[in-house]
């Protein structure tokens, strides 16, 4: 997979839509449904999309996910319980993002003093970063870094959008 972000959201296939989602060690339901099961998500939670496979003989497309904010939960969910973001970030080889002020690089776009250690950083004035893509989303930039850049093991952060320039 690229180094593009693309992220999902997880959605109950339950007709109610109120059941969890089964969140599998591997790309198949054993006989024992419950067998494989390492994770039981929920409608709404956003995930990273880090592969996918279309093993032969399934009607599905399976997609190994990531949490985007807890990134111990891994595993394989079928495409009908997956809603894959439909605007993927645009490519920028050639963009650069300036931070404005002091400001938190988050993991998640949600209120830092809620994220773990793992999931934020503060970045100083003046500093900038070479990105191979970015997104504008609900005020927040969604970016990537260029080059295999990572800060905390992640390559992929949200910013308040007036706490930075991307030119």
């Amino acid at each position: 997979m690229s180094s593009d972000l693309q992220t999902g959201i997880l959605q109950s296939n339950a007709q109610d839509k109120t059941h969890g989602v089964n969140i599998r060690s591997n790309p198949a339901i054993p006989p024992h449904s419950q067998d494989n099961v390492v994770h039981l998500g929920h409608s709404g939670d956003r995930v990273e999309i880090l592969d996918q496979i279309h093993p032969q003989g399934d009607t599905h497309v399976w997609y190994r996910i990531r949490y985007i904010t807890q990134q111990n939960i891994e595993g394989w969910v079928r495409n009908d319980v997956l809603k894959l973001d439909p605007t993927p970030p645009t490519p920028s080889p050639q963009s650069t993002l300036t931070v404005r002020t002091n400001t938190v690089f988050v993991h998640f776009p949600e209120d830092s003093s809620k994220l773990t250690d793992d999931n934020k950083v503060s970045v100083s004035v003046g500093t900038t970063y070479n990105l191979s893509a970015y997104k504008l989303e609900n005020q927040y930039y969604r970016f990537t870094l260029a080059h295999g850049q990572l800060i905390k093991n992640k390559n992929t952060w949200y910013v308040f959008q007036d706490h930075v320039q991307i030119s």
